[in-house]
């Protein structure tokens, strides 16, 4: 069953997660394809998540979610990984393990 027969059987069973928009409305941050297969499915809404997450934040939850799909190609998986590694820079998270000698 593709993904827009089991919303119109069953709705949308996983939220959605967006951030409000500066300019008016929201930004959807993760749940492209729940989206695109509710209009599919007829669905005038489906159920979002609304969270105050800056830009860094956004990329890092929109790769975890692309991650848990199956389907990613290598070349795709190191691209959003590379994402992941570069927000979590930027806001200061520790990215790497470094060793200590005792003398």
């Amino acid at each position: 069953m593709d993904t827009a027969e089991s919303i119109r059987q069953h709705g949308v069973l996983v939220p959605a997660i967006a951030r409000p928009d500066p300019d008016g409305g929201y930004e959807l941050i993760s749940g492209h394809r729940r989206h695109h297969a509710s209009e599919i499915a007829g669905r005038e809404a489906m159920p979002v998540i609304v969270r105050e997450l800056d830009d860094d934040a956004a990329t890092i939850i929109m790769v975890d979610s692309n991650l848990q799909r199956e389907e990613l190609l290598p070349s795709e998986r190191a691209f959003v990984y590379k994402m992941k590694l570069e927000a979590m820079k930027h806001q200061g998270i520790r990215t790497k393990l470094r060793g200590y000698r005792l003398n």
